[in-house]
């Protein structure tokens, strides 16, 4: 009896699980045309944007202590000389394209 008590507590548990709502991770994409770039204070970028839809301003803004904050800056660099595109991710579902983001997951380099 002990063998099925434990397969049926283990098919329970599993149905349990299974149940449970899976998380998902969400993020706001505003692709956008760099209209400037500024490095300073202390160690900080700023790359400011106009929205392809909405003519929205915004920027993304990276910390000194962003590991990805020189492949960005490259990344919008080579969008401004180039005349193409990013796309920034930002972390929150839903945030506006508008103002100012420190929470900058990434960019993309639109084609």
């Amino acid at each position: 009896m002990g063998m099925i008590r434990s397969a049926a507590l283990a098919a329970i548990a599993t149905a349990a699980v299974m149940a449970l709502p899976a998380t998902a991770s969400a993020y706001t994409h505003c692709t956008a045309t760099v209209t400037r770039i500024w490095a300073g204070d202390n160690g900080h970028v700023f790359i400011d944007y106009m929205t392809t839809t909405g003519n929205t301003a915004g920027a993304v803004v990276m910390t000194p202590t962003n590991p990805n904050r020189e492949a960005v800056l490259s990344l919008a660099i080579t969008a401004m000389t180039t005349s193409r595109k990013i796309t920034a991710r930002y972390t929150p579902d839903g945030a506006s394209c508008a103002g100012a983001h420190f929470d900058v997951e990434g960019v993309y380099l639109e084609p």
